[in-house]
C-alpha cells in the first residue's frame, strides 16, 4: 500500500496546515543503552518526529527494529493529529528525512496532503536531541568510582581466564554467603557451557531463580507460537531478581561506548568486552548505578574465583559433589579491611532445577498423549493403530500397545545427522560400553551398507547425553533387544511428526518431535532412501561439554543398524 485510505487523507486535509519543516527518523535504541545486554526480541528502534521550527518533539515511540516503515508513517500520523503538549494538531508544511528510501515512500503516503517530503544528509536538531539523550543515560550511569570499576574490571578478566562454564553447567548453582551490605547470599549461575552467551548470573534470591528456571522450561517445553515466545520470553527474563556479568569477545570494542558499566581489556591475546548490570522486575535492565552495588559482586566474584581455582578437580566431575570452603577476600570499600565469604556447591538444588525439566517434560507428554488417542473404554492404554497411521497399523504390530516416553533420559539431544565411511566401521567393530546385542541384519547386508557408505554418508539417529545416562540407555535398550525401527507418524499439530523407536521387544517410545516441512528432516529421509530405508542409531556422550549439539568421534560410543518406515 503505498497512500492512505480517502476517509484518512479527507480527515488530515481538514487539520490547518502550519508553515513550518518537521525532522523525523529512527534510531536504535541500543546507542542509547548499549551498556546493557539486549536479547534479539529486544532489539528496537526509536522514531521521532521533531517541529525544527519550534523545537518540540511532536510524537516519539518505540518499535521492534523489524518493523518495517509503516512504523514511521504511524508516529508522524500521531505527530500531526495527537502531538505531545504543547503542539497543536496540524499538518506540516515540510518534513525532513535523510533516508532516501524513506523519503521516497512518505512521498507515496502523503499525496495529495500538501506536505513536501525533502531529503537531507544531516539533521542537527535530531541528531542533537539523540545525543543530548545518550549523554543523560551516560551521566545517569556514571557514579560508580572509576577506581572501584577499574578493580571490578580486573577480577571479572581473572574469572575470564579460568573459563567457569568449562566445569559447570548451568544447572549446578554455588551459593556464595556474604553477610555483608544488606546482602546475606547470592546464588551463582555460569552461563556459556552450551556454547552460547558466557556470563556469571548471581540471583540474589533463590526464589526468584527458581521461578525464573520453571518460566524457562515450560516455556521450551510448550513453545509452538514464536510470535508469542518472544514476548513471553522477555516478560520472563525481566522477572529476574539478579546482578549479572556478560562476557563477549567477539565484536571490536568500538561497538561499545565509553560506559561507566562496560570494561574493555585484553585477556589472553583476546578483546573481551565486559558488562555489568542488574535486572528486577520493578527496574527492567540497567546498568550499575552507585558503588555499594559493586561490594558484594566484588565479594562475591573474588571469592568465586579461588573457589574454582582450588576445586577444579570436583567441579569438572560428571556430576557436582558437595563441595564447601570459606575465603577471606579484600574488602573493596576500604583498602585496609577483608571480609569473610562462604562458597558452596549446592546438589540438591542442581537436582530440584534438573527436576523441573522432568516434571514438566511428564505434564507436556501426558498432553500429547491424550491428544493422540482416547484411552479405550474401560482401560488406560493407547491404541496405537489409531493415532499413528499407516506406519504402525498396516502390519498390525502397533495394535493394542502403549505409546511410552521414559526410553530416552529428560536432556537428550537428538540429531539426524550422518557419519562417514571410516567412522561407521569403527562404530561396527569397536564398543565403548559393555553393551551387547546381535546384529538384525544379515553379513551381507552390512557389508552392502558399509558398501555404499564409501561414497555417501550412512544416515543416522543421534541420541546424546550425559556419559552416566547414555550408559543406562544402553543398559535398557540392550534389555529391549536393540531397535527394530524408526518411523515418523502425525502429530496433533499440524506442522508437526513425531518420531518413535519401536525396539526389537516390540514396545513403542517416543524419540523427538520434528517440524513437518523442515529441511533437514526432508534431507535426512532422502539420504535413507539411498541406502534402501536402512539408518543408524548412535548413543552419545558429551551433552554437558563443548561438543553439545555436536558430538565428535570420541563422543559416539555405541551403533544399532535399524530401518525407517516409510
Amino acid at each position: 500500500m503505498t497512500s492512505l485510505p480517502e476517509c484518512t487523507r479527507q480527515r488530515l486535509q481538514r487539520l490547518p496546515l502550519i508553515p513550518h519543516v518537521w525532522e523525523g527518523g529512527r534510531l536504535p535504541v541500543e546507542d542509547l543503552i548499549a551498556s546493557t545486554p539486549l536479547s534479539p526480541s529486544q532489539k528496537s528502534d526509536c522514531i521521532i518526529w521533531l517541529d525544527g521550527s519550534d523545537g518540540l518533539v511532536r510524537a516519539m515511540d518505540i518499535v521492534k527494529a523489524s518493523a518495517g516503515k509503516e512504523a514511521v508513517v504511524r508516529v508522524l500520523l500521531k505527530a500531526i493529529e495527537n502531538p505531545h503538549n504543547p503542539a497543536k494538531p496540524g499538518r506540516p508544511k515540510k518534513i525532513v528525512v535523510k533516508d532516501r528510501e524513506l523519503q521516497f515512500f512518505l512521498r507515496g503516503v502523503l499525496q495529495n496532503l500538501d506536505i513536501e517530503v525533502d531529503y537531507r544528509p544531516q539533521l542537527p536538531l535530531l541528531d542533537e536531541l539523540w545525543f543530548n539523550f545518550q549523554t543523560s543515560e551516560l551521566q545517569n550511569a556514571s557514579r560508580l568510582s572509576p577506581h572501584l570499576l577499574s578493580k571490578l574490571g580486573n577480577l571479572a578478566c581473572s574469572l575470564w581466564q579460568l573459563q567457569p562454564w568449562l566445569l559447570l553447567s548451568e544447572d549446578e548453582i554455588l551459593r556464595v554467603d556474604i553477610s555483608r551490605w544488606h546482602v546475606d547470599s547470592l546464588y551463582v549461575c555460569v552461563l556459556g557451557m552450551m556454547g552460547e552467551e558466557r556470563g556469571i548470573v548471581l540471583y540474589r534470591s533463590l526464589d526468584s531463580l527458581k521461578q525464573f528456571r520453571e518460566a524457562i522450561a515450560y516455556l521450551a517445553l510448550t513453545r509452538y507460537n514464536s510470535s508469542q515466545d518472544e514476548e513471553e520470553l522477555e516478560s520472563i527474563f525481566l522477572q529476574q531478581d539478579c546482578w549479572f556479568v556478560n562476557f563477549n569477545c567477539s565484536p571490536p570494542f568500538s561497538s561499545y561506548p565509553s560506559s561507566s558499566t562496560v570494561w574493555k581489556s585484553e585477556c589472553q591475546g583476546e578483546k573481551v568486552s565486559i558488562v555489568f548490570g542488574s535486572i528486577h522486575p520493578y527496574e527492567g535492565i540497567r546498568p550499575l548505578k552507585d558503588d555499594e552495588e559493586i561490594f558484594p559482586i566484588y565479594a562475591a566474584l573474588s571469592a568465586l574465583a579461588s573457589f574454582i581455582e582450588q576445586h577444579e578437580d570436583d567441579l569438572a566431575g560428571e556430576s557436582i559433589k558437595l563441595v564447601q570452603a570459606e575465603y577471606v577476600v579484600p574488602s573493596p570499600d576500604k583498602n585496609d579491611s577483608s571480609c569473610q565469604v562462604s562458597v558452596s556447591t549446592v546438589p540438591d538444588l542442581t537436582c530440584e532445577l534438573e527436576g523441573f525439566v522432568e516434571r514438566i517434560q511428564e505434564e507436556v507428554d501426558s498432553k500429547i498423549v491424550q491428544a493422540y488417542s482416547a484411552p479405550e473404554e474401560g482401560g488406560g492404554e493407547e491404541d496405537l493403530s489409531s493415532a499413528r497411521g499407516e506406519g504402525l497399523s498396516s502390519s498390525g504390530k502397533g495394535k493394542g500397545k502403549v505409546l511410552k516416553y521414559d526410553l530416552l533420559p529428560y536432556d537428550t539431544i537428538v540429531l539426524l545427522d550422518t557419519i562417514p565411511s571410516l567412522l561407521l566401521s569403527r562404530l561396527h567393530n569397536v564398543s565403548y560400553t559393555e553393551t551387547s546385542y546381535c546384529c538384525p541384519l544379515s553379513a551381507e547386508t552390512v557389508a552392502r551398507l558399509h558398501n555404499q557408505a564409501a561414497t555417501t554418508p550412512f544416515p543416522v539417529v543421534i541420541l546424546q547425553t550425559t556419559k552416566p545416562k547414555a550408559k543406562e540407555l544402553l543398559s535398557r535398550l540392550e534389555a529391549e533387544r536393540g531397535i527394530a525401527r524408526v518411523m515418523f507418524a502425525p502429530s496433533k499439530f499440524p506442522n508437526e511428526v513425531v518420531g518413535i523407536i519401536q525396539t526389537t521387544k516390540g514396545d513403542f517410545y517416543v524419540l523427538e518431535w520434528f517440524p513437518k516441512q523442515a529441511n533437514f528432516l526432508q534431507r535426512w529421509r532422502k539420504r535413507v532412501a539411498k541406502f534402501d530405508g536402512y539408518c543408524g542409531v548412535v548413543v552419545a556422550m558429551g551433552a554437558r561439554g563443548s561438543s553439545r549439539g555436536n558430538p565428535q568421534a570420541k563422543d559416539l560410543l555405541y551403533l544399532f543398524y535399524t530401518r525407517v518406515d516409510k
